[in-house]
């Protein structure tokens, strides 16, 4: 009984309800919110209703944070590696290289979606010479970052950056693989073929049709920056100081997963199984640290 009214205990008591509301509402209900919110019908013609600056800013923003967090915590990684006073092993010189083209992979991958969201017309040379700049001018940044910290708080970071970037990597692609079997049409895609017939229910696995709204890749994300509560603690930041971003980042959560679906990318059962992957992930990070490490993340309140 007490470990269930701990705050871990309360914590998941709060998520499941959470996972279990939201995918009870969309097994009912997912249409019907996307309508409202996302689909406007007019004389049998459907249209996405214009949020241009929100979608696009939330989209990116929401592309940017977890991947410059990714790479900034292989960039950390890499750094411990290689200011070690022993030897570096063969194996650990392999993995510096695969993190440092992971870094840049990151910021590929970043400016890659930046374009592709912006754009509204097919890739042309500017848009590869804006990635190309993108590339160069995030990956120099992360790694003159993490250079000029103080070697302390370097090796301090060291345990919270695996853990991130293990996290990250097991939880998007795990999300990945979701995406692939169920085949979920998004909403837009309804939109673009102007009718509602394709519609799916979240329980209902499409096999590989090419789709990907099950589950919201954003969502996973999003929940995955209190990953920095690691980052926190190991640093010795005080309670209040992680509370205050604890509440901040499950603010932003909650601010995705709406925007995801105001955009017409997601249904809220999309959003809300992205948030359950997420959390599920999370919730393993924080018990790897808290054996490794012996010290609470969770909060007293």
């Amino acid at each position: 009984m007490n470990k269930i009214l701990s705050p871990k205990g309360i914590t998941c008591i709060i998520a499941i309800f959470i996972v279990i509301l939201g995918l009870t509402l969309g097994a009912f209900f997912d249409l019907d919110i996307s309508k409202a919110l996302a689909i406007s019908e007019t004389d049998g013609t459907l249209a996405l209703r214009v949020h241009p600056i929100s979608s696009i800013i939330l989209t990116v923003i929401g592309y940017f944070l977890p991947f410059v967090f990714i790479g900034f915590s292989a960039a950390v990684i890499t750094l411990n590696l290689l200011r070690k006073k022993e030897k570096m092993k063969t194996m650990e010189k392999l993995i510096c290289v695969v993190l440092f083209l992971g870094v840049i992979a990151c910021m590929a991958y970043i400016a890659y979606e930046t374009m592709d969201t912006i754009s509204t017309t097919k890739f042309g040379f500017w848009h590869y010479l804006m990635m190309a700049l993108m590339i160069f001018v995030m990956t120099f940044l992360i790694w003159y970052v993490a250079i000029n910290l103080n070697p302390v708080v370097v090796k301090k970071s060291y345990v919270p950056a695996i853990i991130t970037v293990v996290s990250y990597g097991a939880a998007l692609a795990f999300a990945e693989a979701a995406k692939l079997i169920w085949g979920r049409i998004r909403p837009r895609e309804l939109v673009e073929l102007g009718s509602f017939d394709g519609f799916v229910n979240w329980y209902q696995v499409s096999g590989l049709t090419g789709h990907k709204s099950f589950p919201s890749g954003h969502s996973v994300e999003a929940i995955l920056m209190l990953l920095v509560i690691l980052w926190m603690t190991a640093l010795g930041a005080s309670k209040k100081a992680k509370k205050i971003t604890t509440i901040g980042i499950l603010c932003w959560t909650a601010l995705m997963m709406f925007s995801r679906i105001l955009a017409g990318a997601h249904f809220l059962s999309d959003v809300t199984a992205g948030f359950a992957i997420g959390f599920a992930f999370l919730y393993i990070a924080f018990v790897m640290y808290e054996r490794k490490t012996g010290k609470s993340l969770y909060l007293d309140a």
